[in-house]
């Protein structure tokens, strides 16, 4: 085999070494090495390859459908479905904080003049309102805000918090891979050297075996010609002949 056949053999040798090779307590046994693997080109090519064939599969297909939301509030599901539609938002209503007079002609009317001041009573007692939660805003809101602003802050420091610590340990996880890798190579590379030249080597006796017989089969040609060769020779031939006409069977 030359050196084509031994690139071949190579690929089927090349994964249980490895996987031999390189075993870490926090990635287990391992059939990829990227930081020593010399033909990593070669793999992000058949990557490329495979996702332009590949069909992408529904990830949400395993969990419940989206509830309805909004069900049971018909205000809050209309504007759901504005948005939806990117309509635009409508003004706010100021109407209803306005206080008109009767119109003109129902200026005569007592109903119209008791539902003008139902409306200003109305408008009086929101007014009220209003002052009230000021009133109570100014008393207590900066502490209130104060209080909700610390637990924003505690919030957003354990959320820091722990995505440093999730950051640590995918670093911590690459570097035990790097280093066993690493440390791995030297005798890789030893291993693999020492691969080529025993399947090297071999092929070479091979090759040498084969010029060896076709050299003893034509002297004995030459013999057998001549009647110089001798009758134990003949003897072998016929039992080698037979032995292997018997594996053949």
């Amino acid at each position: 085999p030359g050196l084509v056949d031994l690139q071949r053999q190579r690929a089927k040798g090349d994964s249980a070494l490895f996987r031999g090779c390189c075993h870490t307590p926090t990635s287990g046994m391992e059939d990829a090495l990227p930081y020593v693997d010399p033909q990593s080109e070669e793999a992000e090519a058949l990557i490329e390859q495979e996702l332009r064939t590949f069909e992408a599969r529904d990830y949400l297909a395993r969990f419940p459908p989206v509830p309805e939301l909004f069900k049971n509030n018909g205000l809050l599901r209309k504007e759901m479905e504005r948005v939806a539609a990117k309509e635009p938002l409508e003004g706010i209503d100021m109407s209803r904080y306005e206080v008109p007079l009767p119109a003109i002609n129902m200026r005569k009317n007592p109903d119209a003049w008791q539902a003008s001041i139902d409306n200003a009573a109305s408008q009086l007692e929101h007014q009220r309102v209003r002052m009230e939660n000021l009133l109570l805003l100014a008393s207590y809101g900066v502490q209130s805000w104060r209080i909700h602003a610390d637990q924003v802050d505690h919030t957003k420091k354990r959320l820091e918090k722990e995505l440093k610590r999730v950051q640590n340990d995918s670093e911590d996880i690459n570097r035990e891979r790097k280093l066993a890798q690493v440390e791995a190579e030297p005798g890789l590379r030893k291993l693999e050297h020492q691969y080529y030249e025993l399947v090297y080597k071999n092929a070479t006796i091979a090759r040498a075996c084969k010029r060896l017989e076709k050299d003893v089969a034509a002297i004995e040609e030459t013999l057998r010609e001549e009647g110089a060769l001798p009758p134990e020779a003949e003897e072998e031939e016929e039992t080698g002949s037979a032995g292997d006409a018997m594996d053949t069977a």
